[in-house]
């Protein structure tokens, strides 16, 4: 943190940082599924059926909320060390989102159901995430101005208008307790404030 005064422009400059944390909206699981088989179509054939498996189990979840996000089919002769003998392997990936505090059944069902997990994150909906940033921003202006009038106190001077503000860093850190379940999105700001004043 840095501060001082200039006696020459009048202003202050000090540094604030604030943070908020909440508890996670949703979750998002990534998974793959595989299929092999002597011909392409057969690949194909074999992964989608896995992935029409996994819908089939997830009956809680609604279909918008399960999404294939890539897809390839691949000769294993190209492959590093392909783990089938068949010719060709077929790749879907998912993604899957759900509530929270439902995420580890729905990895069980979905690794049941013949996927591979690749990821599990959990975050905010965008609304939310800019109504945390909107606090956060809030309090460190507010506490970035209370250090500039203690510095102009101590200067004999009152605090005036603001001068400038910039917002140095915007971090947005997933923190996780895995074994209570508690997982907050916390979103921080690093504000620097020039504040002009009075004598």
């Amino acid at each position: 943190m840095t501060e001082h005064t200039t006696t020459t422009d009048r202003t202050i400059t000090t540094n604030a940082t604030a943070s908020c944390e909440t508890a996670p909206e949703l979750a998002r699981i990534a998974g793959t599924v595989t299929g092999d088989g002597d011909t392409a179509t057969v690949a194909r054939s074999t992964a989608r059926d896995r992935v029409s498996t996994i819908r089939d189990s997830l009956t809680d979840i609604s279909a918008v909320r399960i999404q294939i996000v890539n897809r390839r089919i691949e000769h294993t002769s190209e492959m590093f060390e392909p783990e089938t003998d068949a010719q060709y392997q077929a790749t879907e990936r998912l993604q899957i989102e759900c509530a929270p505090e439902t995420a580890a059944d729905v990895v069980v069902e979905v690794t049941d159901a013949g996927s591979t997990i690749q990821s599990v994150e959990f975050g905010l909906q965008e609304k939310s995430r800019r109504e945390l940033r909107n606090d956060a921003l809030a309090e460190a202006m507010n506490r970035a101005r209370k250090r500039a009038e203690s510095i102009a106190a101590a200067e004999g001077v009152a605090v005036g208008s603001i001068r400038d503000v910039t917002t140095d860093t915007i971090r947005v850190r997933l923190r996780s307790e895995i074994d209570r379940r508690q997982r907050f999105d916390e979103v921080i700001f690093r504000n620097r404030v020039e504040r002009g004043c009075a004598t």
